[in-house]
C-alpha cells in the first residue's frame, strides 16, 4: 500500500479530521507550537463537525480558552516558530477565512481575545 493511502486511513498518526483541511496544513503543525490550553482549544475547533459531537467540541474549546486566559500566560514563539505559524496561517487564509480568524485569535491573541472568542462560541451553542 502506498504511504498516501496509509495516511488517509491512519487514525493514530494522521487522523482524517486533522489532516484533511483544504489548505494542506495539518492541525498538529500549529498546535505543537502552542501552549497546551491554546493548542487544545484550536484542536477542538479545527475538528468541530468532523468527529463526534460538534457542540461538545465547541464546549471543550471554550473550556481551554478560558483556562488559558485565567493562567495569565501569553504564548511565546521563537523567530522560526513565528515564521512557521505565519506561513501556515497564510495557507489557511487563502481557503478558509473562518478557520484563519480562529487561528489568528488563538495564536496571536491576548486574554481578552481568548475570552471574547469563548463568549462568542458559547453564544452560538
Amino acid at each position: 500500500m502506498q504511504l498516501d493511502t496509509l495516511k488517509k486511513h491512519d487514525n493514530v498518526n494522521a487522523p482524517k479530521h486533522y489532516c484533511s483541511h483544504k489548505s494542506g496544513i495539518e492541525c498538529l503543525q500549529i498546535t505543537e507550537l502552542l501552549p497546551f490550553n491554546l493548542g487544545s482549544a484550536l484542536k477542538y475547533l479545527w475538528r468541530k463537525g468532523l468527529k463526534w459531537d460538534e457542540n461538545e467540541d465547541t464546549k471543550k474549546a471554550i473550556f481551554y480558552l478560558r483556562r488559558q486566559a485565567e493562567s495569565g500566560k501569553h504564548a511565546r514563539f521563537s523567530v522560526s516558530e513565528f515564521i512557521q505559524l505565519e506561513h501556515n496561517l497564510k495557507s489557511i487564509k487563502a481557503v478558509d477565512l473562518d478557520l484563519w480568524n480562529i487561528c489568528d485569535i488563538i495564536i496571536f491573541g491576548s486574554f481578552n481575545n481568548w475570552l471574547s472568542l469563548a463568549n462568542k462560541l458559547e453564544a452560538g451553542l
